[in-house]
Parts: C-alpha cells; structure tokens; sequence
C-alpha cells in the first residue's frame, strides 16, 4: 500500500469516526432507556400480581364457617355431608 492510498484511507476512516460515534453513543442510550423501562415494568408487573393476589384472598371466602376452629379440625362425615366441630355437629345435634 502507497502512502498516498494510506491518507486515503486514514481521511475516510476519519471522516467516517463521527457518524460511527453518534450511532454508538445512540445505540448505548437506547439500551440504558430500554434497560429503564424494563426494571420500571417488571416492578409494576411484580405490584400488579400482588395486587390480584390480595383481591383474591379478600374476595374469596374461607371454606371453613367458623374462623377460630383450625381446618384440621374440620370433618366432613356422613351422608347428607354433615360438618363435625370438635365432636359438635354443625347442625346442632349429634
């Protein structure tokens, strides 16, 4: 190579070095924003689900009618389905 085709390529390369500089710089910001945006979604995504969470267990009720008898303590006996509570019929006898 001469050095003529050298400062040939040099000029061009140099002339070229802006454009690929603002297309880097630009490319770098998109991805710095878009990374931004990612985090701010995922956390809105995050808060919605609890939010949907938290109205579910509100908005359903509990299976068990008497809120201070453990579920473990639920039995379902008997042919019409009768709930015993602690020995206690549900129904008021036994």
């Amino acid at each position: 190579m001469s050095l003529v085709e050298s400062k040939q390529a040099f000029e061009s390369a140099r002339e070229e070095w802006p454009a690929d500089k603002k297309t880097l710089e630009d490319t770098i910001a998109d991805m710095t924003t878009s990374e931004k945006n990612l985090a701010k979604d995922r956390l809105t995504c995050e808060s919605d689900a609890q939010a949907h969470e938290e109205r579910i267990r509100v908005s359903v009720p509990s299976p068990y009618p008497d809120p201070f008898i453990e579920p473990t303590r639920w039995v379902q006996t008997g042919c019409r389905g009768e709930i015993l509570a602690r020995g206690h019929c549900a129904r008021g006898g036994y």
